[in-house]
């Protein structure tokens, strides 16, 4: 069912794949109905309600919990919820305030009607074992928020063809240039300043240094246009803008550089092809203070970006300088096979699959029951 869709489409297509009988459920027109290889489809109708088969699994992602009895009737299909955000099971009265949002503070009413339904949907989802995270970021937001460490983790994955076919790992041998490279989609939300903050960092590197530096953005969205505005080619320092790629086009632009940096989806997909990848955290406000830079194969509990604002003191020493990142991006060929073993071990269609099926066989909550809780 719709929610985080590419994600959801990989899984659906993932089981489909390896043999199984998959239902895709989505509104007529949803990005899933119109993208998705999978066969068989039931199209989401405001008229009636569906019901699944008793025998069933309902995977969908976590932010669709409230959506549930709205659209299914009472079943003994069992559901597993998947958190694919840090935030997507905290109340948004709760996480705007921690942004400053000051007339929120006078909802208390309000806060207290959906901290309720919250803090009931969470023990149920974790009393039946109906509940698995992407990583640990999102279990550190509902530790924070409700007291409950999770730990059942089901980290995303990268299909089988991502994955490079070279023995090699840092390809490029050392140049005067180093060529560095951003993989992801610019926002005007959470991703744009940790952008903005790696841009001035290289740039200031390649201007103190008189080192020549070439940063290539591959992405688009709507701060797009601010980026390229705010930031022009001098001496040094050279900036190119890619629009979006795909397939064997984004692979062979990956291969000309020298390091890469992301979060997400996309920085698995820079290291799988043996790239030396910077997996970046994100901020919803710009980034003023020193930021730590931390490669990809070091991440635990398959962290794939952090909330930098909830990092405490320790947690933001832990990294190094964008000096020393290109530094040894540019001598170390070790770095490019460590992030590809990193993504191989951790985020492989295989390991997902294994994984998801163990957590399939835990849940014990059923349609009936969850709208029996609602």
């Amino acid at each position: 069912m719709g929610g985080a869709e590419q994600l959801l489409k990989q899984v659906g297509e993932l089981m489909q794949s390896r043999g199984l009988d998959v239902i895709l459920i989505d509104a007529p027109d949803g990005w899933l109905t119109l993208n998705s290889r999978i066969d068989k489809k039931i199209v989401i109708s405001n008229h009636s309600k569906i019901t699944l088969d008793d025998d069933g699994i309902l995977i969908t992602a976590a932010s669709r919990a409230f959506d549930i009895e709205e659209m299914f009737s009472f079943s003994k299909c069992r559901i597993l919820f998947w958190n694919l955000h840090p935030y997507n099971l905290i109340p948004s009265v709760y996480y705007l305030r921690r942004l400053r949002i000051q007339f929120l503070d006078k909802l208390k009413l309000l806060s207290r009607i959906v901290n309720f339904k919250h803090q009931r949907l969470v023990s149920s989802l974790l009393d039946t074992s109906a509940l698995a995270l992407m990583d640990g970021e999102c279990n550190r937001a509902i530790r924070e928020y409700y007291g409950k460490n999770v730990n059942k983790y089901l980290p995303v994955f990268l299909s089988q063809e991502k994955f490079s076919k070279s023995s090699k790992g840092n390809r490029r041998k050392e140049k005067k240039t180093i060529k560095a490279v951003w993989l992801g989609r610019i926002d005007l939300d959470f991703k744009i300043h940790v952008l903005i903050k790696i841009i001035e960092d290289i740039k200031s590197v390649s201007e103190v240094q008189k080192l020549p530096i070439e940063m290539t953005v591959v992405g688009n969205g709507p701060g797009l246009s601010l980026i390229k505005e705010k930031f022009v080619t001098t001496d040094n320092f050279s900036i190119f803008f890619v629009n979006e790629k795909s397939g064997e086009e984004l692979r062979n632009l990956i291969n000309t550089n020298d390091i890469g940096f992301a979060m997400g989806m996309s920085a698995l997909e820079l290291a799988a092809q043996k790239l030396p990848t910077i997996l970046l955290d994100f901020s919803y406000r710009p980034i003023r203070e020193e930021y730590k830079y931390k490669w990809l194969f070091d991440s635990d509990a398959f962290v794939l970006g952090r909330d930098i604002h909830h990092m405490n003191e320790s947690e933001r020493v832990i990294g190094d300088s964008m000096s020393i990142v290109l530094s040894r991006a540019s001598h170390d060929r070790k770095l490019g096979n460590k992030s590809y073993n990193y993504v191989l071990s951790n985020h492989s269609e295989d390991f997902f699959y294994k994984r998801l099926f163990a957590i399939i066989n835990e849940t014990s909550l059923t349609v009936s029951g969850f709208l029996r809780y609602e």
